[in-house]
């Protein structure tokens, strides 16, 4: 009995050692009072004209982050900026930030290039003629991106 109980220790006291590591992709953000999270979240890296574009998909809402793709750092949005977003919402109506009035950031914090994946935070005002919409807390977590060669048109 005694060995029982020590083997079964022994055997817990190994298994609570064990070391899992789970990546969980994500991309979520407060848009005004409503939360979107997204279900799947993918992203394709352009070498030839260094952007890239995070997709995140819910049910019936697509959230689009386009930015300039060289390396960390802190990516301006402006209406007339390379880095633009765009929102679709559950009723099909769409926001961009190439309005103009429409600022804010994409920040890239991390680029693990050998396991291509990225990771940052996002924040932007979306200016329509009728709205305005302020998206706060915004996240990308471990994003896995593919790289593609396409010459801009």
């Amino acid at each position: 009995m005694k060995k029982s109980i020590l083997l079964l220790f022994a055997a817990f006291i190994f298994l609570a050692c064990e070391n899992t590591e789970t990546i969980s992709t994500a991309l979520q953000a407060n848009l005004d009072t409503d939360f979107f999270r997204a279900y799947s979240v993918t992203a394709k890296a352009n070498n030839a004209d260094q952007m890239i574009t995070i997709i995140g998909n819910s049910d019936h809402e697509v959230f689009k982050l386009h930015t300039e793709w060289k390396g960390t750092g802190l990516y301006e949005i402006t209406h007339n900026s390379p880095n633009f977003v765009t929102f679709t919402g559950l009723n099909g109506k769409a926001y961009t930030t190439q309005t103009p009035g429409s600022l804010g950031h994409i920040r890239i914090e991390t680029d693990d290039i050998e396991s291509q994946r990225l990771t940052g935070k996002f924040e932007f005002t979306f200016i329509t003629a009728t709205d305005t919409i302020k998206v706060n807390r915004g996240i990308f977590y471990a994003v896995p991106y593919e790289i593609v060669d396409v010459v801009p048109d």
